[in-house]
Protein backbone atom coordinates (compact mmCIF):
# COMPACT_ATOMS: atom_id res chain seq x y z
CA UNK A 1 0.00 0.00 0.00
CA UNK A 2 1.32 4.06 -0.69
CA UNK A 3 0.25 6.26 1.79
CA UNK A 4 0.44 9.98 1.65
CA UNK A 5 -1.93 10.95 4.65
CA UNK A 6 -2.80 9.24 7.79
CA UNK A 7 -4.15 5.84 7.96
CA UNK A 8 -5.42 3.42 10.89
CA UNK A 9 -4.29 -0.59 10.21
CA UNK A 10 -5.45 -3.50 11.72
CA UNK A 11 -3.72 -6.59 9.42
CA UNK A 12 -2.94 -10.23 10.82
CA UNK A 13 -0.02 -11.34 10.15
CA UNK A 14 0.66 -13.99 7.03
CA UNK A 15 4.28 -15.20 6.73
CA UNK A 16 3.41 -15.96 2.86
CA UNK A 17 1.84 -12.49 2.21
CA UNK A 18 3.74 -9.69 3.82
CA UNK A 19 2.05 -6.57 4.23
CA UNK A 20 3.83 -3.37 3.18
CA UNK A 21 3.15 0.55 3.42
CA UNK A 22 5.07 2.51 1.56
CA UNK A 23 5.19 6.46 2.55
CA UNK A 24 7.41 9.09 0.85
CA UNK A 25 10.33 7.60 3.61
CA UNK A 26 8.98 5.08 5.12
CA UNK A 27 9.03 1.09 4.56
CA UNK A 28 6.76 -0.42 7.50
CA UNK A 29 6.37 -4.26 7.45
CA UNK A 30 3.51 -5.75 9.11
CA UNK A 31 3.78 -8.14 11.54
CA UNK A 32 0.60 -8.65 12.90
CA UNK A 33 -1.31 -5.33 14.66
CA UNK A 34 -2.71 -2.75 14.68
CA UNK A 35 -0.92 1.01 14.60
CA UNK A 36 -1.57 4.40 13.30
CA UNK A 37 0.63 6.10 10.56
CA UNK A 38 0.33 9.64 9.76
CA UNK A 39 2.66 10.32 6.76
CA UNK A 40 1.76 13.28 4.88
CA UNK A 41 4.33 14.74 2.27
CA UNK A 42 4.45 18.33 2.93
CA UNK A 43 4.73 17.68 6.67
CA UNK A 44 8.43 17.51 7.71
CA UNK A 45 8.05 14.26 10.25
CA UNK A 46 6.05 11.22 10.09
CA UNK A 47 5.06 8.90 12.68
CA UNK A 48 4.30 5.26 12.91
CA UNK A 49 2.32 4.69 17.00
CA UNK A 50 1.96 0.85 17.75
CA UNK A 51 -1.03 0.01 19.74
CA UNK A 52 -0.69 -3.81 19.50
CA UNK A 53 1.25 -6.51 17.65
CA UNK A 54 4.69 -5.78 15.97
CA UNK A 55 5.87 -3.57 12.71
CA UNK A 56 9.21 -3.20 11.41
CA UNK A 57 10.16 0.49 10.04
CA UNK A 58 12.82 0.69 7.12
CA UNK A 59 14.57 3.43 5.70
CA UNK A 60 17.46 3.55 3.87
CA UNK A 61 20.05 1.56 6.17
CA UNK A 62 17.80 2.05 9.43
CA UNK A 63 15.80 -0.84 10.42
CA UNK A 64 14.19 -0.69 14.29
CA UNK A 65 10.98 -2.81 15.04
CA UNK A 66 9.09 -1.10 17.57
CA UNK A 67 6.84 -2.24 20.63
CA UNK A 68 2.93 -1.45 21.89
CA UNK A 69 2.91 1.98 23.22
CA UNK A 70 6.04 3.06 21.19
CA UNK A 71 5.43 5.48 18.04
CA UNK A 72 8.97 6.32 16.04
CA UNK A 73 9.06 9.78 14.33
CA UNK A 74 11.17 10.06 11.43
CA UNK A 75 12.61 13.81 10.72
CA UNK A 76 13.05 14.03 6.85
CA UNK A 77 14.91 17.47 7.18
CA UNK A 78 17.61 15.59 9.41
CA UNK A 79 17.41 12.38 8.25
CA UNK A 80 16.96 10.98 11.93
CA UNK A 81 14.91 8.52 14.19
CA UNK A 82 13.53 8.52 17.45
CA UNK A 83 11.26 6.11 19.27
CA UNK A 84 9.36 7.63 22.17
CA UNK A 85 5.88 6.54 23.91
CA UNK A 86 2.70 7.74 23.08
CA UNK A 87 -0.57 9.10 24.43
CA UNK A 88 -2.84 5.87 23.50
CA UNK A 89 -6.19 8.36 24.03
CA UNK A 90 -4.67 11.44 22.21
CA UNK A 91 -3.48 8.98 19.89
CA UNK A 92 -6.83 7.38 19.50
CA UNK A 93 -8.19 10.76 19.58
CA UNK A 94 -6.35 12.27 16.84
CA UNK A 95 -7.36 8.87 14.68
CA UNK A 96 -11.42 10.02 15.21
CA UNK A 97 -10.59 13.90 14.37
CA UNK A 98 -9.93 15.03 17.56
CA UNK A 99 -7.02 17.79 17.62
CA UNK A 100 -4.62 18.09 20.48
CA UNK A 101 -2.24 21.07 20.34
CA UNK A 102 0.85 21.47 23.01
CA UNK A 103 3.27 24.69 21.97
CA UNK A 104 2.09 24.60 18.33
CA UNK A 105 2.81 27.06 16.28
CA UNK A 106 0.43 29.02 13.71
CA UNK A 107 1.74 26.44 10.94
CA UNK A 108 0.78 23.67 12.92
CA UNK A 109 -2.39 24.90 13.50
CA UNK A 110 -3.00 26.01 10.28
CA UNK A 111 -2.40 22.70 8.38
CA UNK A 112 -4.48 20.76 10.93
CA UNK A 113 -7.17 23.23 10.32
CA UNK A 114 -6.75 22.59 6.15
CA UNK A 115 -7.48 18.64 6.94
CA UNK A 116 -9.93 18.85 9.11
CA UNK A 117 -12.22 21.61 7.51
CA UNK A 118 -10.52 22.30 3.88
CA UNK A 119 -9.59 25.41 4.88
CA UNK A 120 -6.64 27.63 2.87
CA UNK A 121 -3.68 29.26 4.42
CA UNK A 122 -0.75 31.23 3.83
CA UNK A 123 2.72 30.78 5.86
CA UNK A 124 3.21 33.89 7.71
CA UNK A 125 6.82 34.40 9.22
CA UNK A 126 5.08 37.52 10.73
CA UNK A 127 2.46 35.45 13.03
CA UNK A 128 4.14 34.64 16.56
CA UNK A 129 1.96 32.59 18.37
CA UNK A 130 1.95 29.32 20.69
CA UNK A 131 -1.12 27.57 21.44
CA UNK A 132 -2.04 24.44 24.00
CA UNK A 133 -5.66 22.80 23.57
CA UNK A 134 -8.24 20.86 21.88
CA UNK A 135 -10.59 20.92 18.98
CA UNK A 136 -13.25 18.09 18.84
CA UNK A 137 -15.48 18.17 16.69
CA UNK A 138 -16.64 21.64 16.88
CA UNK A 139 -18.22 23.75 13.89
CA UNK A 140 -15.40 26.13 12.49
CA UNK A 141 -17.03 29.17 13.68
CA UNK A 142 -16.06 28.41 17.66
CA UNK A 143 -12.45 26.92 16.82
CA UNK A 144 -12.26 30.33 14.98
CA UNK A 145 -13.95 31.74 18.40
CA UNK A 146 -11.31 29.85 20.27
CA UNK A 147 -8.10 31.00 18.73
CA UNK A 148 -9.16 34.25 18.84
CA UNK A 149 -9.85 34.19 22.62
CA UNK A 150 -6.43 32.19 23.79
CA UNK A 151 -4.33 34.06 21.29
CA UNK A 152 -3.07 37.42 20.02
CA UNK A 153 -4.60 36.81 16.94
CA UNK A 154 -8.21 37.61 15.84
CA UNK A 155 -8.76 34.37 13.58
CA UNK A 156 -11.72 34.51 10.58
CA UNK A 157 -12.59 33.13 7.21
CA UNK A 158 -13.22 34.88 3.97
CA UNK A 159 -13.64 32.57 1.02
CA UNK A 160 -12.67 29.71 2.18
CA UNK A 161 -9.15 31.34 3.34
CA UNK A 162 -7.66 31.54 6.71
CA UNK A 163 -7.74 35.12 7.72
CA UNK A 164 -5.66 35.85 11.21
CA UNK A 165 -4.50 39.33 12.01
CA UNK A 166 -2.92 40.97 15.61
CA UNK A 167 -5.85 42.25 17.63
Amino acid sequence: VKLNGEAYFKVSHNENKPFVIQTGDLSIKVLGTSFNVHAFAEDEVSKVALFTGKVEIASGAMNQQIKPGQAIIYDRRKGTFTVEEFDLVKEKDNMDGILHFEQASYVEIAKQLNRKYGLAYQERADIQLVYSGTIAHEPLEQVLEKLTLTTPYHFSVKSNKLIVRKK
